[in-house]
């Protein structure tokens, strides 16, 4: 055989190979193949109600790489805190003939329609992070933090720095069951131990930035001698901080609210940071129990337990400039996927045969 045909088989099988390989791969969310894990390849839409929220982000980081171990594909659509969006998304997903839906901190009720038509075609849903109004049979299981135990653990430590008498504005949601159950909790607990709640300002989440820095604002104006700031969530702290920073109030007013995350942990530990406390800790697990019931149901058939996440033992700190994890290149949440993933992965490994590490 001459060089040149040789040359020319040569390049033939390796196309072949490439196309072959190429195919293999474009068949993940068909759910009928066998990924490099060991288990079926399946393909997840993720819809959340504001991607770019640094929480947000830390149920979607523990999913994403937790489901990337089991060879699934994670397809994320940002609502950007408008439920109407999220509603149009989680029916495209449906659409796409996705083998499950996980849906960040929308309700239930805004979903209602996709959710009904995903249980038709026998798609799960999941609620990711946030807990859900009634009727939470709408949802194949519902996955939430425990908000009730960050809010009274923050309230708390608020009670020991500023003191009785004190008075607080809260920068509050009026749009999500999460919103409700926290500024209701701190509110009852500030007010139980002699501290006065003066202001309670909704802000809409589609305009966090300017909406909380209006609502700072007009707190600081209308109550000049206000002496901490509440932020119901994590992407409020940002703008009541420069808020308060404008106003010339930094030695004066405090920030209080949730999560040391990505965003939050350097406001706080910045040089004369008026961000005083946050409460944490490792929620995003609840990310791993949703990906563990949709494993056991789609290899095993196993009924997928609603209220599995009730079963997690989660701790609560606040953590202060004087306390506060590192924050290094890259930094995402405290509690690393390393740690708080092994019991999933080793269950994982010893259930389905596979090899996950790390």
């Amino acid at each position: 055989m001459r060089l040149a045909e040789m040359r020319r088989l040569v390049n033939v099988a390796v196309v072949s190979l490439m196309l072959i390989t190429a195919a293999c791969a474009s068949s993940g969310s068909s759910g009928n193949t066998t990924s490099t894990s060991g288990v079926k390849a399946r393909t997840i839409g993720y819809v959340d109600i504001v991607a770019q929220g640094a929480m947000q982000k830390r149920w979607y980081d523990y999913f994403v790489r937790a489901a990337e171990k089991l060879g699934w594909k994670v397809k994320l659509a940002d609502a950007n805190g408008d439920p109407a969006t999220a509603l149009t998304q989680a029916e495209n997903f449906i659409n796409q003939h996705v083998d499950a839906l996980a849906i960040s901190c929308i309700e239930t009720g805004s979903l209602r329609a996709a959710l009904d038509d995903a249980k038709a075609k026998n798609i799960p849903t999941m609620a990711i992070g946030c807990g859900m109004p009634a009727p939470v049979d709408a949802w194949s299981g519902v996955y939430a933090e425990d908000d009730a135990g960050l809010a009274k653990t923050l309230a708390a430590y608020m009670v020991t720095k500023i003191g009785a008498g004190s008075e607080v504005g809260i920068l509050a949601d009026a749009a999500l069951t999460v919103g409700h159950i926290r500024t209701d909790l701190i509110t009852s607990e500030l007010k139980n131990n002699g501290v006065k709640v003066v202001a309670t300002t909704v802000v809409p989440l589609t305009d966090i930035v300017h909406g909380s820095t209006v609502a700072t604002a007009d707190i600081l104006n209308a109550h000049p001698n206000v002496k901490a700031i509440m932020c119901i969530y994590d992407f409020f702290a940002g703008p009541a901080i420069a808020a308060i920073q404008q106003a010339g109030k930094t030695s004066s007013v405090d920030v209080y609210s949730f999560y040391a995350d990505q965003v939050n942990l350097p406001l706080m530990i910045a040089p004369n940071s008026p961000l005083k406390g946050l409460v944490d800790g490792p929620v995003e697990q609840v990310s791993l129990v949703a990906l563990d019931q949709l494993l056991a149901h789609f290899e095993k058939g196993t009924k997928i337990d609603h209220d599995a996440a009730a079963n997690l033992k989660v701790s609560f700190k606040v953590f202060t400039q004087a306390d506060h994890p590192e924050f290094t290149s890259g930094y995402v949440s405290p509690w690393p996927l390393a740690d708080y993933g092994k019991p999933f992965f080793d269950k994982w490994n010893q259930t389905y045969g596979l090899n996950i590490t790390g």
